[in-house]
């Protein structure tokens, strides 16, 4: 039996002291299960932390431009996005969000480096045709800069681009990767 946490093995529960009881058709369980489960879930994580990503947010200088930008795409925007924090709510559970003002986190954090910031934000496809189609839809965009002449193999088959704030995206195809039910990428 699954229930979202891995197989659940009813002898090792049944020795740990867990009971369980069949109501409307599906199987209650005590909370000493749920607790094995939640366990389970975070197993083999050192502070406790599920190996997933739910947000990303992009401090901007100009949190209009960037929302404008990012529009684009055709993404959906949540219904709580206002705009002094715009967010968009991608297929598989990440939400883009873009923050202004960027003077509180500067305070806290130290000023946004120039050039390269050591991270890329990355849309992986399906397929290569995929991505062909992108890069000829990102050629029509507003405000794209350092966009690859055309997409390129190696590791995959994929280009690059930078937001208009210098964040650096790329479009890519990993080869051997796939994708789950609800659009979550899996890693090859």
């Amino acid at each position: 039996m699954e229930l979202g946490f891995g197989p659940i093995r009813f002898p090792a529960l049944l020795r740990l002291g867990c009971s369980f009881r069949v109501k409307n058709e599906k199987i209650a369980v005590s909370k000493s299960v749920r607790e094995y489960l939640l366990l389970r879930l975070y197993a083999g994580c050192p502070v406790g932390l599920p190996a997933r990503i739910s947000a990303v947010t992009l401090v901007c200088q100009d949190i209009g431009r960037m929302a404008a930008f990012y529009r684009q795409f055709g993404w959906p925007e949540a219904p709580t996005s206002v705009p002094r924090h715009v967010v968009f709510q991608c297929s598989n559970g990440v939400v883009l969000g873009g923050s202004s003002p960027r003077a509180r986190f500067e305070r806290q954090f130290g000023r946004v480096a120039e050039g390269f910031r050591g991270f890329t934000l990355t849309i992986h496809c399906e397929h290569e045709e995929a991505v062909v189609q992108a890069h000829q839809q990102l050629r029509d965009f507003d405000d794209v800069a350092d966009l690859d002449r055309s997409p390129r193999s190696g590791w995959g088959y994929g280009f690059s681009f930078r937001d208009p704030e210098a964040n650096v995206w790329g479009v890519a195809v990993k080869y051997g990767s796939r994708f789950d039910d609800r659009g979550g990428f899996i890693y090859p």
